[in-house]
């Protein structure tokens, strides 16, 4: 899988089992930020669930993964004409999302084009994700799709407070409304148990961290 700024290639595993000490069984379990699925892609190893449900504001990204469900291969090569066209052609496909996270800088989405990637493996490994999130239901839109739900596991992956900004579907820089993710992260802790990955000390609301990783990552739960 793409490595990207904030992703949880490195330590999606280790996120997963600690989700899964604490709550090994659920309704549902839910992502509102899915992403490249750096986490989701361990879920179904350490959590029973009845249903499994995912999110995210990028459309492309979420075409990606519907399409991977139905054997859908990424494309193994790109040119920079190609890569170009794609970040401004104003279009939903599944071949955006997963060309401008693979391709981009640092992993960021439709940032300038890497030319040292093996894009090959990284098209193999996305694939190879067919069968694990086979029982994954997808869908494009904000975190606040899924305020209906209850006695599930939500765990949430948002912009970092520290980074402030994150690419939109067309590769522009955006400013995620925090205070508005907070509001409702804790108002689905009334009935859900829901986590937040962070790069802080402290949450502006009530929580409690139950793990700590490298680089100061944190898995807050909150109470």
């Amino acid at each position: 899988m793409t490595a990207y700024h904030g992703g949880k290639k490195r330590i999606g595993e280790e996120i997963a089992q600690v989700i899964s000490e604490i709550c090994e069984k659920c309704e549902c379990y839910i992502e509102p930020f899915c992403g490249m699925l750096g986490v989701y892609q361990h879920i179904p190893t350490y959590i029973q669930a009845k249903y499994y449900l995912a999110g995210d504001a990028n459309e492309s990204v979420i075409e990606m993964w519907k399409q991977v469900q139905k054997g859908w291969k990424p494309p193994t090569k790109c040119s920079t004409k190609k890569y170009k066209q794609l970040k401004e052609n104003g279009r939903v496909s599944a071949e955006k999302g997963f060309l401008g996270h693979a391709l981009g800088f640092r992993g960021i989405y439709f940032n300038t084009q890497r030319n040292d990637v093996n894009l090959k493996r990284i098209s193999y490994q996305v694939s190879d994700m067919k069968e694990t999130i086979q029982d994954v239901h997808f869908f494009p839109g904000s975190f606040d799709q899924f305020s209906n739900f209850k006695n599930s596991i939500i765990y949430c992956d948002p912009p970092y407070i520290v980074q402030a900004v994150y690419r939109d579907e067309y590769g522009k820089n955006k400013t995620f409304d925090y205070e508005s993710f907070y509001i409702w992260a804790k108002g689905m802790a009334r009935h859900n148990v829901v986590f937040i990955s962070e790069r802080v000390n402290k949450l502006p609301i009530p929580s409690k961290v139950v793990a700590k990783f490298k680089d100061d990552e944190k898995l807050f739960i909150l109470i």
